[in-house]
């Protein structure tokens, strides 16, 4: 829990706001605020969690480690449900002019403040990289700048950061987006409207991987039919269309495959990830009346 060491006093003007949106995460918040607090940066930095209609103690904690530390504010992000509302509170009251991204439930670790803040010497938006732990399956994804959407680039929201001017510019994040493409949507309006995206490989986030079966699979889907959300919206910049044929070959290679998926472990989580991307691109597809399959 918070230690009140750094109580009281004037805080200057930060070179670096982390924003952490927030919800239910009681269970981990304390941990990356404390991997982040222990952070000695050369410069003055403020963590704003961004609470987003937690029942749980989120606020609470949040708020304990607000009157023991002066860099750490809580925010009400509770107007609406969704990981973006709370990002656009959250960096709509950050003072810095350089913005972090990080997740409750992850830790960064040692330097990861500094590297993102460096990072941005040269680049408008930054990509952090992942140290995967936790979870019981063998997906372990490294951050950095991911291109499997066949178009532009785009960091996890977990590990990233951008320069204010771009915030404001693009008027913050999509609302409309959830549970899947929220902040890719965001780099690459960023990246069509002409700001500059590099990585900042020494910006290291422990990211805790989803727990369960059950988890991964909503995961999974919701990323699918963020997917097709994606295309939605820019096709008309170059996005290509999925493969017909591709699509065929996955259904196909599900068929198959179902009696080695039943009796092998890490071939059966493969079999439920691929499973899951083709039932929420169809999903997707019927949701934003176009073909993504």
């Amino acid at each position: 829990m918070a230690r009140c060491a750094r109580a009281g006093g004037s805080q200057p003007e930060p070179a670096l706001s982390i924003v952490i949106p927030a919800y239910n995460a009681g269970k981990y918040l304390a941990e990356q605020l404390d991997a982040l607090i222990t952070q000695s940066p050369p410069f003055e930095f403020e963590i704003i969690v961004a609470d987003n209609r937690s029942t749980d103690d989120t606020a609470a904690i949040a708020a304990s480690y607000a009157t023991c530390d002066r860099r750490i504010r809580l925010v009400d992000a509770r107007s609406r449900q969704g990981t973006n509302v709370a990002r656009n509170r959250g960096c709509r009251a950050a003072r810095a002019k350089r913005i972090a991204l990080a997740d409750a439930d992850d830790r960064a670790c040692d330097g990861w403040i500094e590297a993102i803040h460096s990072a941005l010497d040269d680049f408008d938006c930054v990509a952090g990289t992942l140290e995967p732990f936790g979870g019981s399956g063998s997906y372990r994804p490294t951050g950095g700048l991911r291109t499997g959407h066949g178009f532009l680039p785009a960091p996890t929201g977990a590990s990233c950061g951008f320069r204010r001017e771009v915030f404001e510019h693009l008027d913050g994040f999509d609302e409309a987006y959830s549970a899947g493409g929220d902040e890719v949507e965001f780099f690459w309006r960023a990246q069509l409207t002409g700001y500059s995206i590099g990585i900042a490989p020494d910006a290291r986030m422990a990211y805790r991987l989803r727990g369960t079966k059950g988890d991964q699979w909503r995961q999974t889907l919701g990323y699918a039919r963020a997917r097709v959300r994606l295309f939605a919206d820019f096709r008309q910049s170059g996005m290509p269309r999925s493969s017909v044929s591709g699509a065929v070959k996955a259904w196909l290679w599900l068929l198959v495959h179902v009696p080695r998926a039943l009796r092998d472990t890490d071939h059966g989580e493969r079999w439920r990830r691929v499973c899951a991307q083709r039932v929420g691109r169809i999903q997707g597809s019927i949701q934003h009346r176009v073909l993504y399959l």
